[in-house]
């Protein structure tokens, strides 16, 4: 049997000698220069998935096989592979070779053998699945599309003329792209017909998220390029970044980093991370709310300044509800779990970020001040104008958002089990103001006793077990999105992006920022398989 290349240089060289035809179950005839030059390009690498005779002409595989059909008779390098009669389609996907014959019966090519397979292979896209993290859609009509090189391939073949392509969506039964320059472009069925902006409601533009430091600039986020971290993590399935910003050089690494996203169906928003001036030797009596106030309301409109009408959110404060609680150890949803003068503190510095964020920017949508645990009550003594001593009468603050942090050691958000009982937080955090909830922090911990059940710590694997719901845990991925739409959860957001000096190993990609980690993998998986559009139908 002929080998590829020997078959590729003889179609080419040899006059008239090319048999091909560029559809099967058609009459043979003489290669044209067009054909012979097909064949010298797919010599460069094998055809992307899902490339089809028809409508191509060839099919190059991943062990360096050329695939045709002539006259229904299946070709590999030439020659026949093994017995085959009537096909009418060939079909490379998922790295093996199918074909389809008249009668409607799949092969598949098996240890250089046809083996019959039950049905065609090519199971069709959830509504929703987006590339990437997706490698592929698989349309109604087994169409498979893909984005190679920035161009979209249909079967294999160009679909009509796509350059720069970022995105591909499959929704309610269209296919969509999106390219560089953020322009979006629906399949009409023979062309691209231009569009206003993304067709899916905004919730489903927000699955999923994930940390960043980029604007910080620590260990990797500090020395990878810009676009090598996008694409890290729009290929591991996120549409939400989330960043801590604060200073003016932060705010300047923050527009870069929203310049890179034109284009990637990607956005990310600041978290203004700004905390009280607590140690052990601080009296919050040295302190005053006025004086937080200022602090908080110069932070927010500086940020918003730099960053009005780039981004549509702002976060107002992480995890502050931490540092008003009393020294005993108390599960924070209790009015009188917080000392009430770091409270009011608390409350100037979150009431500040606010203020300062609208007044620069009215258009925008305000995150609440980002909490965890069973810390349930310091959000509702900041919205009922309430203190930890009963006082009442207070500034209220409003947010749009809830903002929350999960951990793996917190256990289960559904059943969370405190001092004060067990506690189901998003049904809590629900029906106290109706708000939708973001999880903006969630992940697992890499040390001892950072997941129940492992005193050690956790390998890789066990961290991976977590997130997904294997094993006798349950709270991670699939426990939320199974439960996203009752609560009104509209994003999860995983901590973090790269391990780092501060933080530690919750990175799903290392320090280096490049060593890919189990957990991307393995969650690069189960987003691909999970669409948006599979959590709120």
């Amino acid at each position: 049997m002929k080998n590829r290349r020997e078959f590729i240089a003889s179609a080419v060289t040899v006059a008239g000698s090319l048999f091909l035809t560029p559809c099967a179950g058609t009459s043979s005839g003489v290669g044209n220069l067009a054909m012979k030059l097909a064949s010298v390009k797919n010599a460069n690498g094998p055809s992307p998935d899902g490339s089809a005779i028809p409508p191509l002409s060839f099919i190059d595989d991943s062990e360096n096989g050329l695939w045709t059909v002539v006259d229904g008779v299946v070709k590999l390098n030439g020659e026949n592979a093994g017995f085959t009669e009537k096909v009418i389609l060939l079909v490379y996907y998922g790295e093996k070779i199918y074909q389809q014959n008249e009668d409607g019966n799949w092969w598949s090519w098996t240890n250089s053998t046809w083996v019959s397979v039950a049905r065609d292979p090519r199971n069709i896209s959830s509504n929703g699945t987006v590339c990437p993290p997706a490698t592929r859609i698989v349309d109604s009509a087994k169409n498979v599309w893909v984005v190679s090189g920035g161009v979209v391939l249909k079967n294999g073949a160009n679909a009509a003329f796509t350059e720069q392509v970022t995105l591909l969506v499959h929704y309610k039964g269209v296919i969509y792209q999106q390219n560089s320059d953020g322009k979006w472009w629906a399949w009409n069925g023979g062309d691209w017909i231009s569009m206003t902006g993304d067709p899916r409601p905004l919730k489903n533009q927000l699955f999923y998220g994930i940390n960043s430091h980029y604007p910080r600039g620590e260990s990797a986020y500090g020395s990878v390029a810009v676009g090598t971290q996008l694409r890290q993590m729009m290929n591991l399935g996120a549409r939400t970044i989330r960043v801590g910003v604060t200073t003016d050089s932060e705010i300047a690494r923050m527009r870069s980093l929203l310049q890179a996203l034109v284009g990637t169906g990607m956005q990310a928003y600041p978290c203004l991370d700004v905390y009280l001036k607590k140690d052990a030797n601080t009296s919050p009596f040295a302190y005053s709310e006025p004086y937080y106030y200022d602090i908080g309301f110069s932070t927010g409109a500086r940020v918003a300044n730099g960053l009005k009408g780039l981004v549509k959110y702002y976060e107002i404060g992480n995890e502050i509800d931490s540092q008003a609680l009393i020294s005993a150890p108390v599960d924070g949803n209790s009015p009188t779990d917080y000392d009430n003068q770091w409270f009011i503190l608390a409350r100037g510095l979150v009431r500040g970020l606010a203020d300062g964020v609208k007044s620069v920017d009215t258009s925008a949508a305000i995150i609440g001040p980002a909490c965890s645990w069973l810390h349930l009550a310091f959000l509702d003594l900041l919205w009922n104008g309430v203190q930890p001593n009963g006082g009442t009468g207070n500034p209220l603050v409003r947010w749009d958002i809830e903002s929350w942090h999960w951990y793996s050691d917190m256990g289960n958000i559904l059943s969370a089990s405190g001092g004060s009982g067990t506690h189901n937080v998003l049904s809590e955090l629900q029906a106290a103001r109706g708000l939708p909830i973001w999880l903006t922090e969630f992940g697992v911990r890499p040390y001892a006793n950072g997941i129940p059940g492992v005193a050690s710590t956790p390998t890789e694997t066990q961290m991976s077990d977590w997130l997904l719901d294997h094993g006798f845990n349950r709270g991670g991925y699939p426990t939320l999105i199974g439960v996203a739409p009752r609560y009104g959860v509209q994003n999860i957001m995983l901590f973090e992006h790269y391990d780092d000096a501060y933080d530690g190993r919750y990175g799903v990609v290392g320090s280096d920022g490049a060593s890919v980690k189990e957990r991307y993998s393995r969650l690069q998986q189960f987003f691909a398989a999970h669409p948006v559009e599979s959590i709120f139908p």
